[in-house]
């Protein structure tokens, strides 16, 4: 039972999150709340989809097992008694509200005062939540702050302060608050998984978070792995810096940012095989490339980018057609080309690591104006490819005429 108690009830603690992965923000703000609060239950949820977020490519079980690799390690013991572990979110198999798990956990708990955890970052859109004064009704949000975030009339709130509360203060953010001591770090998955996804080892999770990863080639582990091997190092970093600039394109334009990482990662797979590998890959796998017999007697090299959506395909299992065909047409490009499609292209023209000063030009228009990045990136191409002597692929020329035609 609680050391302490409020309105003589008992209280329970609910923490839940999509944990993808755990890091040391949550683990500490789960810790701060557990000693501020002492509750006398503690409901870690790990969602199957939060509503607010983009599905996650790692399984709910995943996500479950790094978050109590995470817990164990990083919790000290008598914090760890009374957790428990509650599977109501990922047996639903859905995505699921805040608001009905908050129905969930008042059926088990008629009686008790229920408290709500969340980072700063979620309190700014709770309005955006469903059914968000319900939720406010039924439980108080304990609420821990990342650096920047102003809470002006709500105070901070000390053990021996609170105790004697008879209920929680209103804060001018409007739901009924009270804010841990301290400051939190300003983590994120996000940002975790980008440092995974770009190759490196992320410092902000517990080491048996980062060994389950690898064990299970999470967060594309595997790709990397892949790519490392295959690739001369030169372009696999290329290839890191077009994922990391059409993850950014991506989020800019209101795309799946996800997609275009993966993309970005695998769109020079094909580079991997020499000019004959790739004519006998193409010719073994009866890939569709435009204007085929000329490709293959005057510029192979543009069998690659046909060459990588069949690796995505075949070798990693990749089934979404807007990724695959984002890697086919890389290149070249297409009549119809998706948001996906022109950003992968953009990326691949101007990401960082390209030298020449076009890149940088095309680059900050991306951010404004993907289709005018598109056609400068197509008439950037062109140039080249004259200034080389080299045949230009007509698919090249219809792209540049049908992008001018539209501007």
């Amino acid at each position: 039972m609680s050391s302490y108690m409020v309105t003589g009830k008992k209280e329970v603690l609910i923490c839940g999150g999509s944990f993808d992965p755990p890091h040391f923000g949550h683990l500490k703000l789960l810790r701060s709340a557990l000693r501020f609060l002492k509750p006398w239950k503690t409901h870690i949820l790990v969602s199957h989809q939060t509503p607010l977020k983009n599905p996650s490519d790692t399984s709910p079980q995943d996500r479950l097992k790094m978050t109590q690799l995470a817990v164990k390690q990083t919790l000290p013991s008598p914090l760890q008694r009374n957790l428990i572990w509650d599977l109501f979110e990922i047996k639903n198999k859905r995505k699921t509200y805040t608001c009905q798990t908050i129905r969930h956990i008042r059926r088990l708990y008629p009686h008790a005062s229920l408290y709500l955890l969340m980072g700063s970052d979620c309190l700014s859109d709770f309005k955006k939540w469903k059914r968000w004064r319900e939720i406010l009704k039924e439980c108080t949000l304990l609420v821990g702050c990342r650096p920047g975030f102003a809470s002006p009339k709500s105070k901070v709130l000390s053990p021996k302060s609170y105790k004697s509360l008879i209920r929680p203060r209103t804060s001018d953010l409007g739901p009924r608050t009270l804010f841990l001591p301290g400051v939190f770090p300003d983590i994120s998955s996000t940002q975790t998984r980008e440092i995974i996804q770009n190759g490196k080892i992320p410092h902000a999770i517990p080491k048996s978070v980062w060994r389950w990863i690898q064990k299970r080639n999470l967060y594309g582990l595997h790709i990397h792995l892949w790519l490392r091997k295959k690739l001369k190092r030169d372009r696999y970093l290329h290839t890191l810096a077009v994922a990391r600039l059409a993850s950014q394109l991506a989020e800019r334009h209101h795309q799946d940012s996800r997609a275009a990482h993966l993309a970005g990662l695998l769109h020079d797979a094909g580079r991997s095989f020499s000019l004959r590998q790739m004519a006998d890959y193409s010719r073994r796998h009866t890939l569709e490339v435009p204007h085929q017999k000329e490709v293959l007697r005057r510029q192979p090299i543009l069998l690659h980018a046909y060459v990588s959506a069949e690796i995505a395909k075949k070798h990693f299992s990749i089934t979404n057609s807007e990724i695959l065909n984002a890697i086919k047409h890389h290149t070249l490009g297409s009549s119809s080309m998706s948001s996906l499609e022109k950003v992968l292209y953009v990326a691949d023209i101007a990401s960082e690591d390209r030298g020449f000063p076009e890149a940088k030009k095309i680059r900050k228009v991306a951010f404004r104006d993907l289709d005018q990045a598109l056609l400068e990136a197509v008439q950037t191409k062109i140039r080249y490819v004259l200034s080389a002597g080299q045949w230009l692929h007509p698919q090249t020329i219809l792209l540049w005429n049908q992008y001018k035609n539209h501007r």
